[in-house]
Order: C-alpha cells, then sequence, then structure tokens
C-alpha cells in the first residue's frame, strides 16, 4: 500500500511500519515539498499498490491530506484500480489544548495508523470474477494488490435490437473536439431517455453526452484520454427502435405543422444532417409549441 506523510508524522508512520513488521508491504513517502508537492511519484505508486493513506497533523477539513486524495481519486486511470478507499489519519476538527496530554491525543498517533493501515488491507473492492488461468507473473501482482479478482467486459449480443450510435454532438461555436473523462455507462447496462452516457471535457467545461434512446448499451469505441472530434462516432446503444432517423423525424413533425415541401427543397436538404441533437430536439419539442400558444400565433 501506499502511505504518505511528511514532518512530524513521517517519525510516527515509520514506528507504526517497524509495529506491524513485515506483515503489509508499505512503500513511504516523505513529502519534504507540499508547494509543489511530487504527485507522479505517488499516482505511480497508487496505481501500484492500489491504497493510499495520508497521515497529517493538520485539521481534516480544507487540508493538504483532502487535497492529496482529491487529486488521486479524481484521476479516472487511478480510481478505475484502487481496491479500497483512500484514508485520511489527522487531527480532528478541534482545537488543542495547551496541556500536551490534550495536544498528544488530538494529533495522530502510532496506533492510528497502524489501525489505518490494517483497515486499507482488509478493505477489497467487490468485482465480478472470471475463471480464467492467471499467469504467474500476473499472480505475483494480483497479490500486491490484495488478491483483487480478475474483470472481463461481458459480450452484448449486437443482433438483438437495432444499434443505434452515440456521436459528440455540438457544444458551442468554435469547439471542434473534446477529451473523453469518464465512460459512466458499461456495456450491459439498461439505459433511459436522457441518461447521462459519457463526460467530454472541451476548453471552456466538462459536458455531459446525454442518451437520444432507450435501450441498452453496447459497445464503447472509445476510451478515457481519447481526443474526439464533433460528430464522431462513441458507441452504441441497442433498442427497438429501425433508426435514429425515425426519432428525429417524429419529434419534427410534433414541434411544427407539416408543410408541403416541393421536389427542389426536398433535392436541396436531403442528406443534411440535424444540427442539434436528438436530445436537444425532443427537449425543444415540448417548448416551442408552449411558447406559440402564449404568444397567439
Amino acid at each position: 500500500m501506499t502511505l504518505v506523510a511528511w514532518g512530524n508524522t513521517v517519525e510516527k508512520s515509520l514506528e507504526a511500519l517497524a509495529k506491524i513488521d513485515r506483515e503489509v508491504s508499505v512503500e513511504l513517502f516523505d513529502l519534504r515539498s507540499i508547494v509543489p508537492w511530487d504527485k507522479d511519484a505517488i499516482a505511480r505508486s497508487v496505481h501500484k499498490t492500489g491504497r493510499l493513506v495520508v497521515v497529517q497533523e493538520d485539521t481534516e477539513n480544507c487540508s493538504v491530506g483532502q487535497m492529496i486524495i482529491s487529486h488521486i481519486t479524481a484521476r479516472p486511470d487511478l480510481w478505475s484500480e484502487m481496491v479500497s478507499p483512500p484514508i485520511l489519519v489527522s487531527k480532528a476538527n478541534v482545537m488543542i489544548g495547551y496541556n500536551p496530554i490534550y495536544e498528544y491525543a488530538a494529533l495522530p498517533d502510532v496506533e492510528r495508523i497502524v489501525a489505518a493501515i490494517k483497515r486499507s488491507v482488509a478493505t477489497k473492492h467487490e468485482r465480478a470474477t472470471v475463471e480464467a488461468a492467471v499467469p504467474a507473473a500476473e499472480s505475483d501482482e494480483r497479490g500486491r494488490r490484495g488478491d483483487r479478482p480478475y474483470t472481463t467486459t461481458p459480450k452484448i449480443d449486437m443482433s438483438k435490437g437495432h444499434a443505434q450510435k452515440i456521436t459528440v454532438p455540438i457544444m458551442g461555436e468554435g469547439i471542434r473536439n473534446a477529451k473523453i473523462v469518464s465512460l459512466l455507462k458499461k456495456p450491459g447496462d439498461a439505459i433511459a431517455l436522457d441518461d447521462d452516457l459519457c463526460e467530454v471535457e472541451t476548453d471552456k467545461a466538462v459536458y455531459p453526452i446525454q442518451s437520444s434512446f432507450a435501450g441498452t448499451m453496447g459497445e464503447w469505441k472509445t476510451k478515457v484520454g481519447d481526443t474526439v472530434d464533433i460528430g464522431q462516432e462513441l458507441g452504441t446503444i441497442l433498442t427497438a427502435e429501425p433508426s435514429s432517423d425515425g426519432a428525429v423525424k417524429g419529434v419534427a413533425a410534433a414541434a411544427a405543422k407539416p408543410e408541403k415541401i416541393s421536389h427542389e427543397d426536398t433535392r436541396h436538404h436531403r442528406g443534411i444532417e440535424p444540427a442539434l441533437s436528438p436530445t436537444i430536439t425532443r427537449k425543444l419539442s415540448r417548448v416551442i409549441p408552449e411558447n406559440t400558444r402564449r404568444s397567439g400565433v
């Protein structure tokens, strides 16, 4: 596991490691500086161990320890590798009295650090298991992470239902691409209308991409960290609808009265993709008729 400390807590952490002897394999980091702090080294260690304990003498609220934990857990690549939640050993949110007894009672001690290490090692994240032979090298790595079960991505039968594309919608003027920061649905998950499927980040903000269909999540054709262009296909949703074109046409028909379109107009507009995603178009279809009735048009 990964243990991070600085200042006087380093000495207490060393005493705690001596007390547990060789029960747990621990990588201890002594932060000589907290501004800046060694993010990369700690991130590599957490990626390897899957566990994190931070020890500090500061209060729990608005502290450096909370900053370290927030940074580690905010990274999707590290979050997916953690097998137990991070633990912060710190002074409680209380004032320290003048008596040394009160000071020692409030600050972290060896017993609390040992208890945090054992609690972190005892906590295991439950995952789906599969029957498979484990090579020797992978078995050693598995043991260092606490004998975490292996996972597998379920196979989706694409023949059951129609595959609807998940594409990157238009997100604003001048935005041509975005970065995938999280995939919120897994293959096989049930999808409801307007469910958040994934999140993408641009220069301006983080946007959720919502589902325009109800059905079952198919396969992702991208991964976290990829840069995708506007209109690019991200994955598929299995639905009972024949195609996305029918849904878009149905929304357009509900939003406005049907008009006769000449053969010339049809020829000019044939093959042009709608500017808005089906989700936004469907939401606007409930707003436009209401505004029309209120204005008396």
